[in-house]
């Protein structure tokens, strides 16, 4: 039998019709680049499905979640315009 691969993001929220997804990454396990590789296909599915933009973030330390946090509060994620998500 094979098993289902799943996957749930440490923090998902939205704001202003923008799903914001971050995962916050202590040491990577061997299965971590598979599934991120699977949901990252879902998300472009996702945002041609739904029209919602998405972005992504994955972060390392206090540092980098202070600063996407700033990023998200004084909107200034950049989207590319063919492009609905963004990969931080």
């Amino acid at each position: 039998k094979v098993q289902d691969i799943t996957y749930t993001p440490d923090f998902t929220f939205i704001i202003d019709n923008i799903l914001y997804i971050i995962e916050v990454k202590g040491k990577e396990n061997d299965v971590f680049p598979f599934k991120k590789k699977l949901f990252r296909k879902w998300m472009e599915g996702y945002c041609k499905l739904t029209d919602r933009k998405m972005a992504y973030f994955e972060i390392f330390n206090k540092k980098q979640a202070l600063e996407i946090i700033n990023l998200i509060k004084n909107h200034e994620i950049k989207f590319d315009a063919e492009n609905a998500e963004v990969d931080g």
